[in-house]
């Protein structure tokens, strides 16, 4: 239960407009038509995809249209449907897997990237890891000071460029070599928030893979796509750009603390089948979670589980 409260708390935002939602619908015993259209739009707007929607409303018509069912009924239906989608979906990256692993962070601006990776350079240093970041954004004014004040924060070494306008694949490839001289478990690359309308910075996120290359020929052994959540339907254009042109390997949902769209990470692992490996649920710095589908899907819906 302690588990379960917490991060329901956590999801304040969506766990509430849908329980509200709920009250609203479900104020008759038998299912008929109105509640399943509204509890349809209910479930758009929380974001798990329309045809996700769609597909789960006319399974739960098949088993119980005309028939006297319950919020909780409702719920515990809607929470193994979407359990369901996201089973083999949830996935711990293992940094025992390589040595030294390297983990390349993508995203666009704004999304939590380097909040994650201060985040999670403390989840790895209390695991014994000996962790270097390369703080390879030279194209965002500012982004090597923030990821140096979570390096700071978190007693954790960092690479820098030689200037602020230096190219930010010249600096992964000397970072490497530092890296792999000073024996680090694990290297976590730092890359600028991009999008699909800046050919740029697609031509040189394609330039810092084939430098990542020519040091560690396996490497990276992870890129992970970093998605803020309270963008809602606009995470899966994201993830669809993202996934062509990095082959992306792992996602980490971040901001579900202020988002009423936290369902938008059922979407985005249902249409694109990329395994969600972390949530960002808070401001401190041990609220980066381990993803877990049955705790977020129940901890949304407040299906409470004895």
């Amino acid at each position: 239960m302690g588990l379960f409260n917490s991060l329901k708390n956590k999801f304040s935002k969506t766990t509430t407009e849908l329980s509200n939602s709920f009250e609203k619908i479900f104020v008759h015993k038998k299912l008929n038509d109105e509640m399943l259209q509204e509890l349809e739009d209910t479930l758009i707007q929380a974001d798990i995809g329309i045809n996700n929607a769609i597909e789960i409303v006319e399974q739960l018509r098949a088993e119980k249209f005309a028939k006297d069912v319950t919020i909780e009924e409702v719920k515990e239906f809607l929470s193994q449907k979407l359990i369901e989608k996201l089973d083999g979906f949830e996935q711990t990256i293992d940094f025992n897997s390589q040595n030294p692993f390297v983990l390349l962070m993508i995203g666009v601006n704004g999304a939590g990237k380097t909040t994650t990776i201060g985040k999670l350079s403390q989840k790895l240093k209390n695991e014994g890891k000996k962790v270097l970041l390369i703080a390879a954004d030279t194209f965002r004014a500012g982004a090597v000071e923030q990821l140096n004040v979570w390096a700071e924060r978190t007693s954790t070494d960092i690479f820098k460029p030689e200037n602020e306008k230096a190219d930010p694949s010249a600096t992964i490839y000397k970072g490497l070599e530092f890296a792999r001289e000073s024996d680090y478990d694990v290297i976590i690359i730092d890359t600028a928030g991009r999008l699909q309308n800046r050919q740029d910075l697609m031509a040189q996120l394609d330039k810092m893979l084939k430098t990542i290359k020519k040091q560690i020929p396996e490497a990276p052994h992870s890129s992970m796509l970093i998605i803020d959540s309270t963008v809602g339907q606009n995470g899966l254009m994201q993830a669809e750009l993202f996934k062509k042109s990095a082959e992306i390997s792992h996602l980490s949902i971040t901001k579900l603390d202020s988002s009423a769209k936290a369902g938008c990470l059922i979407g985005i692992v249902d249409e694109y089948k990329i395994p969600v490996s972390y949530i960002g649920v808070g401001e401190s710095i041990e609220d980066l979670k381990d993803f877990n589908a049955k705790n977020f899907v129940n901890s949304l819906l407040d299906n409470v589980k004895e």
